[in-house]
């Protein structure tokens, strides 16, 4: 997903990035890189001052205006060439029955 300031994305995007969220948190929890394009995985050279407005209160907030009931997630950070990338970590959410 390529990254700005998530308080621009349209309200289509964002309610996309929580779907994307609850997919994982049910599927056994994973991560979201912001700033990495979803075919390549090649970082998409997104400007780090857009990139570092992406934190925890503002995917929480996504979170919270699109899921119910919402779910604790942890934004982190990667480096690679000089650049921060926010990283959503998502947890397992709910029971996963494997039969």
């Amino acid at each position: 997903m390529a990254a700005s300031d998530l308080a621009e994305l349209l309200p289509e995007t964002r309610a996309k990035l929580a779907k994307h969220l609850a997919a994982l948190a049910n599927h056994g929890g994973g991560f979201i890189v912001i700033g990495v394009d979803d075919a390549t995985r090649v970082p998409t050279g997104a400007p780090p001052a857009g990139l570092a407005k992406i934190d925890q209160e503002a995917v929480a907030g996504i979170l919270k205006r699109y899921l119910s009931p919402p779910f604790q997630i942890q934004v982190e950070s990667a480096e690679q060439d000089g650049v921060g990338y926010p990283v959503v970590v998502v947890p397992r959410r709910g029971r996963r029955d494997n039969r």
